[in-house]
């Protein structure tokens, strides 16, 4: 006979193997973060993530929908968390506000309340879309082939000083 706790560890472990292997955007309710800096890099890899799903999809209400939702996620960043991020983290937030604010009503205001959510008092029902947290890769560096190297420039000195 098999105990609860072993069915409940069983269960557990193959639901875990059976759950897709990457992250997905999660309220910051679910969350719980130690420090400043890791709600702010958090928001933003989220803000990254819902930018190149924005960028990717084609239809218009999921994309109206993922704006909404990173106004959102801005608005739930405090201001005080600024101060302690790094600066990756607060340009790849502040460049997610610069891209949305192109679709928002209001530009960097936000978008616009739509009427159902006048009419409730700003509180409507959220349907967010799950979306794949991305990891920002930073560009690797190379060094330039022969066409884009400039071409070698002759010593000044050589002009002044005769051997």
């Amino acid at each position: 006979m098999t105990s609860p706790r072993l069915v409940l560890r069983l269960a557990c472990v193959r639901r875990s193997l059976l759950a897709p292997t990457f992250p997905h955007c999660q309220s910051r309710a679910s969350t719980a973060f130690s420090s400043d800096a890791a709600l702010c890099r958090q928001t933003a890899k989220v803000l990254y993530s819902l930018e190149r799903f924005h960028r990717q999809n084609s239809s218009q209400n999921e994309r109206r929908k993922v704006e909404r939702q990173a106004w959102r996620e801005l608005q739930k960043l405090p201001d005080a968390v600024a101060d302690s991020a790094s600066i990756h983290d607060v340009t790849d937030i502040v460049a997610a506000w610069c891209y949305f604010s192109r679709f928002w009503a209001l530009g960097m205001h936000g978008p616009e309340e739509t009427a159902e959510e006048k009419q409730k008092g700003g509180v409507l029902e959220r349907n967010d879309i799950d979306v794949p947290l991305v990891e920002r890769r930073a560009p690797k560096a190379r060094s330039p082939t022969v066409d884009e190297a400039p071409p070698p420039r002759a010593n000044p000195l050589d002009e002044v000083i005769e051997f």
